[in-house]
């Protein structure tokens, strides 16, 4: 996918080699779906949600989440989630019932 071994990704994610080209780092961007979000590009309401939402799914897996989506008739103390993961589905279940925030669609 970006032609390169993985041993040299390996070391590029530990530190001990640089990605020094702008190429080679366009291509690892490529291969994992990775957009910039800069303050000189189009910086929109969806593009700002599509990358909270990218990284919050794939933050899921490893913060004790779940996989799917949870709606305001979900009870929040039975879910097998951490309590960490469940105060900030609380606070966006209680700020998708604002009226200023409705758009955000931060609850079901």
């Amino acid at each position: 996918m970006i032609d390169r071994s993985v041993a040299w990704v390996s070391q590029v994610e530990r530190g001990v080699r640089k990605v020094d080209r702008m190429s080679v780092l366009e291509n690892v961007a490529a291969a994992l779906d990775i957009r910039p979000v800069t303050s000189a590009g189009e910086l929109t309401d969806n593009t700002v949600a599509g990358y909270v939402a990218k990284y919050a799914t794939k933050a899921a897996e490893c913060t004790g989440t779940l996989d799917r989506r949870i709606t305001p008739a979900d009870r929040l103390d039975e879910l097998p989630i951490r309590d960490h993961a469940r105060r900030h589905i609380a606070e966006c279940l209680r700020l998708g019932r604002l009226p200023q925030f409705a758009d955000l669609r931060l609850s079901a």
